[in-house]
């Protein structure tokens, strides 16, 4: 399950650790284990996210 965390003075919201934008934790301003009802969600985790499903269905074949 991903855990949403954003960044003191930013709207964006970040879910994958492995993200170069993914904030310190010092720089964690909000958490929350549910998708958010407000904000942008990282443009980079989403592709991150994309490219480990298509991995994971050509490892399954």
């Amino acid at each position: 399950m991903a855990v949403f965390v954003q960044e003191r003075k930013s709207k964006i919201w970040h879910w994958r650790r492995d993200c170069s934008s993914y904030p310190q934790t010092a720089d964690i301003a909000l958490i929350t284990p549910q998708h958010p009802a407000t904000g942008s969600l990282c443009d980079e985790c989403r592709k991150k996210d994309e490219v480990e499903k298509r991995n994971n269905k050509r490892a399954e074949v």
